[in-house]
């Protein structure tokens, strides 16, 4: 098994439960994420999992990059079911946090030992020019690429500024989206980021967020990864202004109880304890940011 082979070997194995992964058949037939459905079959999914390899794997992530699968899955029509429109993707967007707090809720409900939480993805976006209203399209690429995933995972809300701001988000919600986070929010162990790379943005009153489009990794064709390490401490930033609480404490600096960081060449990896996020140093190696692993 390879998960008994990792144990002997000093490897910890973690578990993402989806990856953009979807059985076809669920595209097809029920429309993706966009159906409540999926939620259901998603926790029936999770829980197979739990049962077989829980007594061995202590870490696991519901989801990977929701923000890359839904917008690739229902606004740019890259990734499968390939639909196109901003409230069935605001809709498949509400029910994967839903099969993620439930997931969660399952997991420690089997008290297994082990941890759990997701992985999300963030574009460090900085405003085209220092004016006010640049300063403010940033926030909001910013709250729609990283806070709307990673806010209502932290506190159950979505965030308020692009509900206030943003009619082309406010008119799209689903029914009764409140409630139903304040049925199904649990909190989770970690939170996981992938930082790939920056970009810029600028006011724009004629775009549905008041500001020019920022496309993700996979939405641009060609698109490469300019090295960014400040970028990351963006990510730690993020609770750090008045829409939510200062996180305080000091970092873990590996997965479980080693001290290593490996390097890759293109993206940076960041798993953080929820009630622990503090600024730590970058470094690079020509050019290459620093992937750092840090975990309770």
């Amino acid at each position: 098994d390879m998960f008994d082979c990792m144990l002997e070997h000093g490897i910890q194995p973690v578990i993402t439960l989806s990856h953009f992964e979807m059985p076809y058949g669920l595209c097809v037939k029920y429309g993706g994420w966009a159906n409540r459905k999926l939620i259901d079959f998603f926790v029936r999914y999770a829980k197979v999992c739990f049962e077989a390899f829980g007594d061995r794997v202590k870490l696991w992530s519901t989801f990977n990059e929701s923000d890359i699968a839904v917008t690739s899955g229902y606004g740019t029509n890259r990734f499968p079911p390939f639909r196109e429109g901003n409230r069935e993707g605001q809709l498949a967007a509400h029910h994967v946090l839903l099969a993620h707090f439930r997931a969660v809720r399952l997991y420690k409900s089997m008290n297994l030992g082990g941890k759990i939480g997701a992985v999300n993805c963030f574009t460090a976006i900085t405003p085209a020019r220092m004016l006010e209203e640049d300063i403010g399209a940033a926030a909001r690429q910013t709250e729609r690429r990283f806070g709307w995933w990673t806010q209502p995972m932290l506190e159950g809300t979505y965030p308020q500024q692009l509900l206030r701001e943003c009619p082309y988000v406010r008119d799209n919600m689903p029914e009764n989206y409140q409630a139903d986070l304040d049925k199904w929010f649990v909190p989770m162990d970690f939170i996981g980021v992938n930082y790939y790379f920056c970009n810029r943005t600028q006011y724009n009153p004629d775009k549905p967020l008041l500001s020019n489009y920022v496309e993700n990794f996979y939405s641009s064709p060609g698109q490469t990864c300019p090295p960014y390490p400040p970028g990351l401490m963006d990510v730690l930033q993020y609770g750090d202004a008045s829409r939510r609480k200062r996180c305080t404490g000091e970092f873990a600096p590996s997965m479980i109880s080693g001290a290593q960081r490996s390097i890759t060449s293109q993206k940076t990896a960041a798993v953080c304890p929820i009630s622990t996020m503090k600024k730590r140093n970058v470094m690079t190696r020509s050019g290459s940011p620093i992937c750092g692993s840090i975990c309770v």
